[in-house]
């Protein structure tokens, strides 16, 4: 078998290439290492859209508590460290979990690392799923680990760091709850591993609610997200867009998997039956028989009938990873390294399964669906599609250089300059760049003054209701014209009806020191495009009240999205 494992570690060596050059994905991953630059100052990091800062710090708090001191250490590299330290117990995590759990060879549940595109993937960019999940790992393999009571106390303080890392990790703790008891002989003693598994949890809860109340109180995170959630409005698709959109995600983060999946049921079934025709019939028992299924089987069902529609990006299907890990491991095992290991070759039936499992994940070609978060086109052979990810991580690291080259090089030191954005990444993007290279939000808004209570009577009216001042100790000051109204649908309007307001804001600029900052590279924004840009802006919203002042009807669109996003 040492061959097998040195042709294992090598396709391992060629899908984790992409890791070196881990980027930012996307406007939440600069808004997270953003609030762990100017933590504790939750606020600044958005002063305009409370609702925004409020998501993106307590559905995560704990990704940004350990973050910040190597913001501090770094900054501008904080998230890129914190997932080199998370990456290889999250790998090892999840190869001792499927071995633990599956009871399959040490070398089939390392292949899932090939075999579930998004256990490698998950890398490639800077995201909390894989911070969490390393502590969800960790923790189900002390669940998994032996009948000490040990093992439970510390999966349940393990997964109350997850859950405070982020919050869907939540959704594993009643599995964990089930697996504690497990070991136990007598229900007594496994509802006294589940208690102690609870109880760890909640003091490690108890000592985070020391850094900040807010953060350790779960019901109150879950209310947040259930909000942040309804202003998204996913809800309102039809049922069969929203599963259209689910399944492509998770086709993407497990889709080649699907041969070593089916196999491994197939193979639960199996030894579930031989279970069946031995147990004792003790409650314990049964439940031992029944703990496959269920939790390979009902579970995964159960989190998604819960979370469908939530799921954005294929990470998002990150909490369903150690579900399906073992049975691709048992399915791996069954077709191709038990025949391996006996010595004998392949049987019809076997060489069937073993090519089922490996032509997808040697042999490119199938077409992905397409997602915002992967630049591979073909859903299988990804392993080979490591171009395509440095391509792609490439041109978002030129993004952020030409950003950071104008914010520290281009612009006039000791004056005041505008950035213009007008669509959430390349906001966050800027605020994030300002915060690393080392500018700070001034404060220059009273407390509890109402930004829209009327049109603005003049420019710096203007400024101040759409645009943040952040100042540099050289005395340099930057306005970022947020023009990107988050999270409400309608985003196109609210970008038109906030750049109405905010033209006066943008004429008292000179030309030559306002940028544009939503393309690859800043451009300036001159007298003619911004002509162009406002006479656009007002034409669409002359078509949603034609008789009202475009103005007005602006206003009014800003007063709406403002009662909703600053509670």
């Amino acid at each position: 078998m040492p061959k097998v494992w040195a042709v294992v570690i090598a396709l391992l060596a060629i899908a984790l290439w992409p890791t070196l050059g881990r980027v930012h994905v996307e406007g939440f991953s600069y808004l997270t290492e953003t609030i762990s630059v100017l933590f504790p100052d939750i606020a600044a990091s958005d002063p305009l859209w409370g609702v925004n800062s409020e998501f993106f710090y307590l559905t995560r708090p704990g990704a940004s508590w350990l973050m910040a001191p190597l913001s501090d250490l770094s900054p501008g590299n904080g998230y890129n460290i914190l997932t080199w330290l998370v990456l290889p117990p999250f790998l090892f995590g999840l190869v001792l979990v499927t071995r633990l759990w599956s009871g399959a060879s040490w070398l089939a549940s390392a292949s899932t690392l090939l075999l579930l595109p998004i256990s490698v993937e998950v890398g490639h960019f800077y995201n909390d799923n894989i911070v969490a999940m390393s502590f969800s790992l960790w923790a189900l393999a002390s669940v998994l680990a032996g009948p000490s009571l040990i093992w439970p106390a510390l999966s349940g303080a393990l997964l109350s760091i997850a859950i405070l890392c982020r919050l869907d990790n939540l959704l594993l703790l009643p599995l964990m709850l089930f697996l504690a008891g497990l070991p136990a002989d007598r229900l007594h003693r496994a509802l006294l591993r589940s208690v102690l598994l609870v109880a760890a949890a909640i003091a490690v809860h108890l000592l985070a609610s020391l850094v900040d109340p807010a953060a350790a109180n779960l019901f109150g995170r879950i209310e947040l997200a259930a909000q942040a959630d309804a202003l998204w409005s996913r809800d309102q698709f039809p049922l069969h867009d929203l599963f259209a959109s689910d399944a492509s995600a998770w086709l993407t983060a497990f889709g080649l998997g699907v041969p070593a999946i089916i196999a491994g049921i197939v193979e639960v079934r199996l030894r579930s039956r031989v279970e069946a025709a031995s147990a004792e019939g003790s409650v314990m028992d049964r439940l031992r028989h029944w703990s496959g299924p269920l939790c390979f089987f009902v579970y995964p069902l159960a989190i998604y009938a819960l979370t469908m529609g939530k799921y954005y990006d294929p990470r998002g299907f990150l909490t369903m990873l150690p579900l399906l890990a073992p049975l691709a491991a048992l399915g791996a095992d069954r077709w191709m390294f038990e025949p391996l290991r006996a010595g004998r070759a392949l049987g019809s039936q076997s060489s069937v399964g073993a090519l089922l499992i490996l032509a997808p994940l040697l042999i490119p070609g199938v077409p992905a669906p397409p997602e915002p978060e992967s630049p591979v086109t073909s859903l299988t052979g990804r392993i080979w599609h490591g171009g395509d990810w440095r391509s792609w991580q490439t041109a978002v690291q030129r993004r952020d250089a030409n950003l950071r080259r104008l914010v520290t090089e281009q612009l006039p030191r000791g004056e005041t300059s505008v950035l213009v954005a007008r669509q959430w990444t390349p906001d966050r993007r800027a605020q994030n760049t300002l915060a690393t290279e080392g500018f700070r939000l001034v404060t220059e808004r009273a407390e509890g003054q109402e930004r829209f209570a009327s049109l603005p009577d003049s420019p710096a009216a203007a400024c101040d209701t759409l645009s943040e001042t952040w100042r540099h100790p050289d005395g340099t000051q930057v306005r970022l014209l947020r023009l990107h109204v988050p999270f409400l649908a309608n985003a196109a309007t609210k970008t038109d009806a906030a750049l109405v307001l905010a033209r006066p804001c943008l004429e008292q600029s000179a030309s030559d020191r306002r940028f544009v900052i939503d393309r690859a590279e800043p451009v300036r924004l001159s007298g003619s495009d911004l002509d162009a840009r406002h006479g656009a802006a007002v034409a669409n919203l002359r078509t949603l009240s034609p008789h009202d002042a475009p103005r007005r009807t602006a206003l009014e669109i800003l007063q709406t999205a403002d009662s909703v996003l600053n509670r």
